[in-house]
């Protein structure tokens, strides 16, 4: 029997279970403000969404420690009072924040990028391999991230908490004789497969970041501690070497502070060792908090600390939804607006762990008033994912645009005049389809047109997960349209894809923008190709329309920074700049300047009603205008 006295470490357990462990609370604490810090993209923590590491690493402790208390004080395990406790402690607050997504973004565009099935994959505890799984349409391209995203690391969690409950009972079944050391054993097993899955089977970065599988180790190593520390004998072995684990702890606190502050997000290191050495600096760290003495220990005990780590789990919740409708109201960036959210956070946290997760978790809430919210929670959850969110003005718009490449207008057929095709994404479409309600007679008769949507001319960043292969070979593909047709003149419009950062094929992973002279190069090459098989395909001209800015206010709601920021009017100048300069190098080639009037109606959204595609359901002026430009450029072919 454990003596009352002595500090939490040595009082580990009691026949209530785990004594409360104020180290660890400021361990939550710190890897709470590395994931806060990093989403908020404040203080240069690159590396700080790795501080969910630590939070799986200090679960396996606790649970492991609660597990094996049972284990080895009663040889049984309930298995039902054990999932009671995980649904106490972590269902209540989760919840809340679910019907409070679910209903907002019925209501509000600004969540748009927020499935039903996001919000019902993340109430089922299946997030992680829901957002993995899931593939993004074209429209929703343009939205941020899910404002429920972060569910993924809660979804694992849970897993090992079915899992463990499991193998906890058939430990319990089996009655082994030292089942410190079958828990120990199997669960030190397990981390190996694990860490090793990565390298073994070569998989990708996402894969391992979001996979059960791949991050059971983090929690994994906690159990295996867990069982290390379970006899008094044993702590007290630890502790009389105190001073060497002290300074293993702070070589720990070193390496994860390291980690934090230099890894970058979507690192391939994730896949060639990046966890086992994560995992290794956050066991260091734990056994170092648990010790009464030692630098970590004093610095994981602070005050201010402990509060963070008591609201860690709801402050874990609420930052990521705050963050993604605030990034959808301003572009602000900076350090101020950040401290500002963090504290708005910070508040919400507070009152979700005082109103809603203390009560319930203490039982200071009636049973039949738990059941009677849980169930009215759980309803307002599912009615509203099952409903249509608010979606921006770029959804609505393009959802429409795929709606009509199902019953696009045949194009006219007018004998002796010169035969156009118009070549390019889905800008190039929406004027495709906007041109079949213009007045203004056509000096050309119009042949079928090959503009595909989500498929630049010199780059697709985004492959259209209904057909990956629609965008390959640009210029192959209009060659074959372009003779099929006998074309005379062939129109090309794209104006989005080459304004997006991304990586440049053959230039390796390195996102880059418009401007930088390999991706100024690598435009021009395109181009210039496709110039090239569409003369080899006998047209005589190729009438290259400069892009127009797009808009800046109108359809700017709901709209990713990446995209925002590839609407910047320096980016297009640019994108202008190199179809000029093939024009001036090419005789074939023409400058169909319609920028020249569509800048004046910038934010026309009666042209534009997401400020970048065009309306295609009525007459407008900018279909008229562009009409009366290729009249004026095919009049002498």
């Amino acid at each position: 029997m454990e003596t009352p006295g002595g500090s939490p470490f040595e009082r580990l357990t009691t026949e209530h279970g785990v004594t409360h462990q104020p180290g660890l609370d400021g361990l939550r604490g710190l890897a709470v403000a590395a994931v806060v810090l990093f989403h908020f993209g404040v203080g240069g923590v690159t590396g700080g969404y790795l501080g969910v590491s630590l939070f799986f690493t200090i679960s396996g402790v606790l649970i492991g420690t609660l597990v094996l208390h049972e284990l080895t004080t009663t040889g049984r395990f309930s298995l039902r009072s054990f999932w009671l406790r995980r649904a106490r402690r972590l269902l209540p607050a989760a919840l809340v924040t679910l019907a409070a997504v679910a209903v907002a973004r019925l209501v509000s565009s600004h969540l748009a990028e927020t499935s039903g099935a996001d919000v019902v994959a993340s109430a089922l505890d299946v997030a992680n391999w829901h957002f993995l799984a899931a593939d993004a349409s074209y429209a929703d391209l343009f939205g941020g991230p899910s404002a429920v995203l972060h569910f993924w690391s809660l979804a694992i969690e849970e897993q090992f908490y079915l899992a463990g409950g499991l193998l906890a009972l058939a430990v319990a079944i089996a009655r082994p004789r030292r089942p410190l050391l079958v828990v120990g054993a199997s669960a030190g097993a397990v981390a190996v497969v694990s860490f090793a899955l990565p390298m073994t089977l070569g998989l990708g970065v996402d894969r391992v970041y979001y996979g059960t599988d791949t991050r059971a180790g983090e929690l994994m190593i906690g159990v295996v501690i867990a069982a290390a520390v379970a006899a008094p004998r044993r702590r007290h072995w630890l502790l009389e070497r105190g001073r060497p684990l002290a300074v293993i702890g702070v070589a720990a606190a070193a390496g994860t502070i390291a980690l934090w502050l230099n890894v970058t997000p979507g690192s391939d290191a994730l896949r060639r060792g990046l966890l086992p050495a994560v995992t290794l600096c956050s066991a260091g760290l734990v056994v170092a908090a648990l010790l009464p003495r030692g630098p970590v220990a004093v610095v994981a005990r602070r005050p201010g600390l402990t509060w963070l780590g008591r609201i860690s789990y709801s402050l874990y919740l609420v930052h990521w939804p705050v963050i993604v409708v605030a990034d959808r109201l301003s572009d602000d960036r900076s350090v101020l607006r950040a401290a500002g959210l963090v504290g708005l956070s910070v508040v919400l946290a507070q009152l979700l762990t005082m109103l809603v997760e203390r009560p319930v978790r203490l039982r200071r809430v009636p049973t039949a008033r738990l059941v009677a919210a849980a169930a009215l929670v759980v309803t307002t959850i599912g009615v509203a994912s099952a409903m249509d969110g608010r979606r921006t003005a770029s959804a609505e718009l393009l959802a429409g645009l795929d709606d009509a490449a199902e019953s696009a207008p045949h194009p006219d057929g007018r004998p002796g005049l010169p035969r156009v095709a118009m070549f390019g994404d889905s800008v190039a479409f929406s004027m495709l389809l906007s041109l079949g309600h213009a007045t203004t007679p056509a000096a050309y008769e119009r042949a079928p047109s090959e503009t595909d949507i989500g498929c630049g001319i010199a780059l697709s960043p985004y492959v259209p997960p209904e057909d990956p292969h629609r965008c390959d070979l640009p210029a192959e593909r209009f060659f074959g349209k372009a003779r099929g047709e006998h074309l005379d003149a062939a129109v090309l419009i794209s104006c989005q894809w080459e304004l997006v950062a991304q990586p440049i094929p053959g230039a390796g992973d390195e996102t880059r923008v418009i401007g930088d002279p390999v991706v100024d190069a690598y435009i021009y090459a395109a181009y210039d190709h496709v110039a090239d098989r569409l003369a080899a395909a006998g047209v005589g001209r190729v009438l290259w329309m400069r892009c127009p800015y797009m808009s800046q206010t109108v359809g700017w709601d709901g709209l990713s920074d990446e995209f925002r920021a590839s609407r910047h009017p320096q980016r297009v100048d640019r994108l202008n700049a190199i179809v000029q300069s093939l024009a001036d190098a090419r005789d074939d080639v023409d400058v169909l300047a319609f920028d020249a009037w569509m800048n004046d109606h910038v934010d026309d959204a009666s042209l534009r009603p997401d400020g970048s595609h065009y309306d295609y359901e009525r007459t407008n002026a900018a279909s008229e205008r562009f009409v009366q430009l290729v009249n004026e450029a095919v009049a002498s072919l």
